[in-house]
């Protein structure tokens, strides 16, 4: 669901969520299936990095606040991002794109 939250970067809703992953269960029982998979992500990985309110479920949004470290670093995102600059012309002339962080 992380994963699906990262790619899919907007606000979505809560029963939207539960049906995606739980097609097959009542609505009840997909809610509380979401209801722990939240609580066993904000252990796994610490509070504060997926947003859920009563109705809707978000992943954090990339702060340019580079005190928070709170960077979500997604391959499909540079992917998109190195697409992009290989179809703009005045980027394509500055040379090629850094492919990570680590290069």
């Amino acid at each position: 669901m992380a994963l699906y939250l990262a790619v899919n970067r907007w606000r979505h809703q809560r029963n939207h969520i539960s049906a995606l992953f739980w097609p097959d269960y009542d609505q009840a029982k997909a809610f509380a299936k979401l209801h722990h998979i939240l609580w066993e992500a904000q252990q796994a990985i610490g509070e504060g990095w997926i947003v859920a309110s009563r109705d809707t479920i978000e992943l954090i949004a990339e702060s340019a606040d580079q005190s928070s470290r709170r960077v979500i670093w997604l391959y499909v995102a540079r992917f998109e991002s190195l697409i992009t600059q290989s179809r703009t012309p005045s980027l394509r002339a500055a040379g090629p794109p850094v492919c990570c962080p680590l290069c």
